[in-house]
């Protein structure tokens, strides 16, 4: 990537940073070299469902190999750029700080093994994910339930219907009747047969969330719990017990922030947050702190000296893969 690409796509997604738009993504394993083939947008949840469509196939239109796999944070692609193009970072806090208001926040990291990468990232003032554990009972908080089906077909296999398929099939605000229908369901479930197996969930909505589901039928961001789950061929039904506490995961991007001089969590569009203020999430897996993996080498070599040293100097980014998440 020449340096004329380079500062063209600099000024890009700066402009695009004034207006709020805080997401990028691309379609491709590698970086393009002009910003015509990069796309922006207001809200990690707004990306991360395209994402997830297109990964698993929902998204028709889309070839396999023009695909959107992850998204990043735009200030992070920035610091990934004015480093090829300047070949300096700049520390915006010292990785000590970072750890310990990590620890006094009660924030950790959704790869711990990738720790040391994440701290140095908030150590430059780029966007990290972490997440907080929350104490809930359920039977308190739950609006309501739904029965969920899901079906997987063998893509390999001749048949009309290929892939993930999700019928949300009986919604009420009572956990007997949800319950009823629940065993009801479960009875029916066809046995795995020429590639086609199925799953059934009972899920509790949280309140104040609007329950969101996954390619699989689960419930997304915490905007639910599964209460009951069987599996096709299977002849087990597990229950929980909805009266017992339960741990919920909140997850958040986090970020440096300078007037405060502390981390801060934010939501969907980067937007200060405040953990418990409710259940659901807003990080998923498909964002991607790191466009370059490599350049997570050069943040650790110059921002913790002497704790790596295997690995090679961060080169020209036209000849560098992305950094998926492993």
């Amino acid at each position: 990537m020449g340096s004329t690409s380079i500062t063209s796509m600099i000024k890009f997604l700066e402009r695009k940073l004034d207006r709020k738009r805080n997401w990028v993504t691309f379609r491709g394993a590698l970086l393009p070299a002009s910003p015509i083939h990069l796309d922006t947008f207001l809200s990690s949840l707004d990306v991360s469902r395209l994402c997830r469509e297109q990964i698993f196939g929902m998204d028709q239109k889309a070839a396999p190999n023009e695909r959107i796999p992850f998204y990043t944070a735009i200030p992070n692609l920035l610091s990934e750029l004015r480093y090829l193009q300047t070949g300096t970072l700049k520390e915006m806090v010292p990785p000590r700080i970072v750890r310990e208001q990590l620890d006094e926040k009660g924030l950790l990291f959704m790869l711990p093994n990738k720790n040391l990468d994440l701290i140095c990232r908030l150590a430059l003032g780029d966007v990290a994910q972490a997440f907080k554990e929350l104490l809930v009972i359920p039977a308190a908080t739950i609006s309501g339930y739904q029965v969920v089906l899901h079906s997987f077909y063998d893509p390999t296999l001749p048949s009309k219907h290929q892939g993930h398929f999700v019928e949300k099939m009986r919604a009420t605000v009572s956990m007997e009747k949800a319950k009823d229908a629940f065993l009801k369901a479960a009875d029916g479930l066809v046995q795995p047969n020429r590639g086609r197996t199925q799953d059934l969930y009972l899920i509790g909505a949280y309140r104040g969330e609007t329950l969101e589901l996954d390619e699989l039928g689960k419930p997304l961001r915490n905007t639910g719990i599964i209460i009951g789950a069987k599996k096709s061929g299977s002849a087990a039904v597990s229950m929980l017990d909805i009266n017992e506490p339960q741990t919920a995961i909140q997850t958040f991007f986090v970020r440096h922030d300078p007037p405060t001089g502390t981390l801060i969590t934010l939501g969907d569009r980067l937007q200060p947050v405040e953990p418990g203020a409710r259940l659901s999430g807003f990080a998923s897996d498909e964002f991607a702190e790191t466009v370059h993996s490599e350049f997570e080498v050069v943040a650790r070599r110059q921002l913790l000296p002497g704790r790596d040293q295997s690995a090679q100097r961060f080169k020209d980014g036209e000849q560098l893969s992305t950094g998926q998440r492993k």
